[in-house]
């Protein structure tokens, strides 16, 4: 699990916590050629609320990434996290997000998740090291750690996904900056 949307779920039985798992993938070719020699250990997620095309104007992209591109999808919140060094991909990905949360979250809404990995050098963690895998919280203000915060991954949810029971769980698509596209394909950047 990358990271987890998790609501509070109130009524007549004692509160509860209803998680929805979002599953990340990144294997592109650029992900795959990156990943054998790049690191990355600071991360921009950000959640948007998803507000569907009118029905006169039917979206000809994905739901997600026509939202954000016509500026529907209203931003919600933006965590930012950190972790020691994984490499680029799946797998880094995974590992460099365990641990991360949005909390209280209505099940009545849809979500689209918005993610960019970075390296950061000189990067460390506070106080003892978090047991691997695992993040930690950051300020989202990465370039005051020191050198210029290196874009390594952009990722959108290309589908809604809701929070709640039996809810599926909601994919992440991100990719790697290459040459002929050097950053990323939607608008979110670290604040």
């Amino acid at each position: 699990m990358v990271l987890a949307l998790a609501a509070a779920v109130a009524g007549c039985k004692p509160d509860h916590v209803v998680e929805t798992q979002v599953l990340a993938f990144a294997e592109s070719r650029a992900c795959m050629e990156a990943g054998a020699t790049l690191g990355m250990n600071s991360y921009v997620v950000r959640l948007y609320e998803f507000t569907p095309p009118p029905p006169e104007m039917p979206a000809m992209a994905p739901p997600c990434v026509d939202c954000l591109g016509s500026g529907r999808c209203r931003p919600l919140l933006t965590q930012c996290r950190c972790s020691m060094s994984v490499p680029v991909g799946t797998l880094g990905l995974n590992q460099g997000l365990a641990n991360f949360r949005f909390t209280d979250l209505d099940p009545r809404r849809h979500y689209c998740i918005a993610l960019l990995a970075f390296d950061q050098p000189g990067l460390v963690p506070p106080g003892p090291m978090p047991p691997p895998p695992g993040s930690w919280d950051c300020p989202c203000a990465f370039s005051d750690a020191g050198a210029p915060p290196a874009l390594r991954l952009c990722g959108l949810s290309p589908f809604p996904g809701t929070v709640g029971e039996n809810a599926g769980a909601i994919i992440l698509a991100a990719d790697c900056p290459d040459p002929m596209r050097p950053t990323c394909f939607f608008p979110i950047a670290a604040e």
